[in-house]
């Protein structure tokens, strides 16, 4: 059942932001205000919690660019941001789509811990090294092994 009141996004690049290349959402419809804060990962898997084709993001303006309309309808794709905050893929008219916050304060480290370890053990890491990596470090190893293939990619050198 739809709202009666249509949901009001502010959308606030750096300026305002808590900490400097974030973007501040607000969402009053759901009462979230929130920072989403680079890298952004999207997990392509049936699971939430499982590892699959993982894309990481330098910026939340890559991510978006490379996401489509589709994408927000799409389940089996879960976006979250470095901290573990899950994210929504939100259809544009344009056929783009753009990120917004699905919660207010990270709740889904644990899940974001679980996919990118898995993700680096699948890719050659040695399980004991990853288990002691920090999330930081997780997102950063797998920023690092580039796996995105799309046009948001990270430049290689």
């Amino acid at each position: 059942m739809a709202t009666p009141y249509p949901a009001i996004r502010c959308l606030v690049k750096d300026s305002n932001a808590t900490v400097p290349g974030t973007r501040r959402i607000m969402t009053k419809a759901f009462g979230i205000d929130s920072d989403m804060k680079p890298p952004i990962i999207l997990n392509e898997h049936a699971r939430m919690d499982a590892s699959g084709d993982l894309r990481v993001y330098d910026t939340i303006d890559l991510a978006e660019m490379s996401s489509e309309s589709y994408d927000a309808s799409d389940d089996s794709l879960h976006a979250f941001d470095s901290e573990g905050r899950l994210l929504k893929i939100v259809a544009d008219q344009d056929g783009g789509a753009h990120l917004e916050p699905a919660e207010a304060n990270p709740q889904h480290r644990d899940t974001l811990l679980k996919i990118l370890r898995d993700f680096l053990v699948r890719h050659g890491e040695p399980e004991a090294a990853v288990e002691q990596m920090t999330l930081e470090s997780l997102v950063k190893a797998a920023r690092d092994k580039n796996p995105n293939p799309y046009k948001g990619q990270k430049k290689s050198k």
